[in-house]
């Protein structure tokens, strides 16, 4: 009974993870063609920024029990600390530029 319900519960972070970062990489995808920027790169950073942000606030949610203003302020930060780090890693030398 508690593995079929902590099994159940997995799959559905996983799917709110997914599907959340699914919907960033949408969205950044989406900027980058109206500001004519490389959109693999874009989708890319969607995708995990969206992703880090969903991880962190399911984090914190499980660890508290709560997911009020501090849920989101962590899922914030961490999606922008996400953000920062895919920028320095894959998109540098174009800022350069």
């Amino acid at each position: 009974m508690l593995i079929e319900v902590l099994e159940r519960t997995a799959r559905d972070v996983a799917k709110t993870i997914a599907r959340n970062a699914a919907i960033g990489g949408v969205a950044d995808g989406i900027f980058a063609a109206v500001d004519s920027k490389p959109i693999i790169k874009e989708v890319g950073c969607g995708v995990v920024t969206s992703g880090a942000g969903t991880v962190a606030r399911e984090v914190f949610w499980h660890l508290t029990k709560n997911t009020g203003k501090w849920g989101h302020i962590v899922g914030v930060g961490a999606s922008i600390g996400a953000r920062y780090a895919y920028r320095q890693k894959f998109c540098k030398e174009e800022e350069e530029r």
